[in-house]
């Protein structure tokens, strides 16, 4: 996959909202089957509320207790990126520059490497500041000798900061899911679903903001281990059409997928960067190029999907 010099600067930032259209009524969706209708109903079933109440706010409390458990452990084994080593340079760099772009602040976040060679990948977690952003060791050994795609990915995660992702998603799932009835298990499960592919399409849309489709695309590709050659992308793309087709495709994307499938990803992607506001964000010189490329990897104005 070539890469080409930008034509123009990134955003100096902070960029204006760029949430995806729905994310809010999402949530709102995600509160009213996993917590109002339950509290609604309450009298009726239980004969009183506050028995129910005191169970959704204990369900809470314990997810609370238990993400920041998890959370302090991770960072036992993480280390921060210090000294001169090429890598932790190339990591600290692209995080300033993604988080001036996002719009958070050095406060807002604390880098970290976890040791994990084995899993490519970069997440952040908790519930208050600094939010930690941990990256492993696979991912930066990757990644660490292209400081674009880096930074890209270090958009996305800063994009979950910024609007406060992890928090909002743990007060919402965790009284959610330990609805009474199992017959509302089933809707709140896929309405977090819808939520949380929301929440990282918007995420997706800081990484582009900030990097351009190229080095986000790259990035992606890169942890997923796919090749990077242009040539390969459309039955790369091809394949994962397919498999979203498949009816346990579905379902995983409906009813446990945080992220949403592949292709759907890329062509989401790459309908924003086609769209008006994203060329009023960046600019038109930076628009055009960003558009050629991703024509030419066969992701045009409107993609289509073979049904």
């Amino acid at each position: 996959m070539d890469r080409k010099a930008d034509v123009a600067a990134p955003p100096k930032g902070p960029l204006a909202d760029y949430r995806a259209e729905g994310e809010g009524w999402a949530l709102v969706t995600v509160a009213l089957i996993g917590i109002a209708l339950p509290l609604a109903l309450a009298p009726f079933v239980f004969g009183a509320t506050l028995p129910l109440l005191g169970t959704l706010l204990a369900i809470t409390a314990l997810s609370a207790l238990a993400n920041l458990f998890y959370m302090g452990q991770l960072c036992a084994q993480s280390s921060p990126p210090v000294g001169s080593d090429p890598a932790h340079v190339a990591l600290r760099r692209a995080a300033e520059r993604a988080a001036r772009v996002v719009g958070v602040s050095e406060k807002d976040y604390r880098l970290w490497i976890h040791p994990d060679t084995t899993r490519a990948s970069a997440f952040t977690m908790g519930l208050h500041r600094p939010w930690p952003v941990f990256v492993t060791q696979e991912c930066l050994t990757r990644l660490g000798k292209d400081e674009d795609a880096l930074t890209a990915i270090l958009a996305h995660e800063f994009s979950h900061i910024r609007y406060r992702h992890t928090v909002v998603t743990l007060f919402l799932a965790a009284p959610a899911l330990g609805a009474p009835w199992a017959w509302l298990t089933l809707p709140a499960r896929a309405a977090l679903a819808g939520a949380a592919q929301l929440q990282e399409v918007t995420a997706d849309r800081g990484a582009c903001l900030c990097s351009g489709p190229e080095a986000f695309i790259r990035a992606l590709l890169t942890l997923a281990g796919a090749p990077l050659e242009r040539e390969a992308f459309p039955a790369l793309l091809a394949r994962w059409r397919e498999e979203e087709r498949r009816l346990g495709g579905r379902l995983w994307r409906w009813l446990g997928a945080k992220h949403p499938p592949m292709a759907q990803r890329f062509e989401t992607l790459s309908a924003y960067v086609w769209g008006a506001e994203y060329a009023a964000r960046v600019g038109a010189p930076r628009a055009h190029q960003d558009r050629a490329y991703l024509e030419g990897m066969g992701l045009g104005r409107a993609p289509t999907r073979s049904r």
